[in-house]
């Protein structure tokens, strides 16, 4: 009785444990992407962690411009702390014509303080004269 109740123990704590989510806390991130005003679809949304330290995360937005940021393939979020944060239609190994400006991407200015357990953020970004490029050159 004993040793069959040892091992009962033992499964139960196993699979609780094998339950459990590892590595950092993560906050929730969603939000929607305009270019010109219009959702841009397609996009690939990138935040990565200024501190050097950690994974980034990304997701592409949909048709309406909504994205979710992704951690790892079972995980949504982004890690606490403040990341650089960059928008491209056209990643340099796709190759493409990016039609979001430099200062979205590969010049980025965009960043963001992750504090909290859920944020929203919209970009609505303005092309002005920028006719787009084949490449991620500054």
């Amino acid at each position: 009785m004993k040793t069959t109740t040892l091992l009962l123990l033992s499964i139960i704590a196993a699979t609780t444990v094998g339950c459990q989510k590892s590595g950092p806390d993560l906050s929730i991130v969603t939000g929607t992407v305009k270019l010109d005003g219009e959702p841009l679809a397609d996009a690939l949304v990138t935040y990565q962690p200024l501190s050097g330290v950690g994974t980034y995360s990304s997701a592409f937005t949909d048709k309406n411009g909504f994205y979710r940021m992704r951690y790892s393939r079972d995980r949504d979020g982004v890690m606490m702390g403040r990341h650089s944060v960059t928008i491209c239609t056209a990643p340099p190994s796709l190759g493409g014509v990016e039609r979001v400006p430099p200062k979205y991407n590969s010049a980025t200015e965009l960043t963001q303080e992750i504090i909290a357990e859920n944020h929203e953020f919209n970009y609505e970004i303005k092309s002005g004269n920028f006719k787009g490029r084949n490449s991620w050159s500054k």
